[in-house]
């Protein structure tokens, strides 16, 4: 018989746009050789017990702990950086006042020199999605698939944070 754990406190991140990070809360699973693993509560981690073992799984990945192996878990939140204090750009990618679009899942753009690239990074700095600029100036980004969190629009004149919910 598997029993699901449920957290009953808010998740996520709260902060205002002028800060330049946000609180993400964790759960820390210690294991007796020292380990440590740690989920984003955000992700929506599921716990589940069979017999002898936990299982979490979350974003479609499933790990399996002994309880014998765990030492024990807790709960913290942290501060992760999400913004980016300066960009250095060389060379000019069209006009300076270029700003995104967000709506129904997508972020465009409009007035980029053509060919311009923009990227979209995970405050980690993964880049996860790329596009070019067309004939026109124009480029948009698919953010539907993106899971949710954190993330930078980078242009070549300017970077944007969004929260993709």
């Amino acid at each position: 018989m598997a029993l699901i754990v449920c957290f009953a406190f808010p998740l996520a991140s709260n902060a205002n746009e002028n800060e330049d990070s946000v609180d993400v809360q964790y759960v820390y699973i210690e294991q007796t050789d020292g380990s440590i693993t740690k989920y984003a509560l955000e992700d929506d981690p599921v716990f589940t017990f069979e017999g002898d073992t936990m299982v979490v799984t979350c974003q479609g990945d499933e790990l399996l702990f002994g309880l014998s192996d765990v030492k024990y878990y807790y709960f913290e939140t942290v501060k992760v950086a999400t913004a980016i204090r300066s960009v250095t750009v060389n060379g000019n990618g069209g006009n300076e006042d270029v700003r995104p679009t967000i709506a129904f899942g997508e972020a465009s753009f409009s007035g980029l020199k053509a060919g311009a690239r923009v990227a979209v990074y995970t405050i980690g700095g993964q880049a996860v999605s790329i596009v070019k600029a067309d004939a026109d100036g124009n480029a948009a980004i698919d953010l539907s698939q993106l899971p949710k969190g954190i993330y930078i629009l980078r242009t070549p004149s300017k970077s944007f944070k969004i929260y993709n919910k």
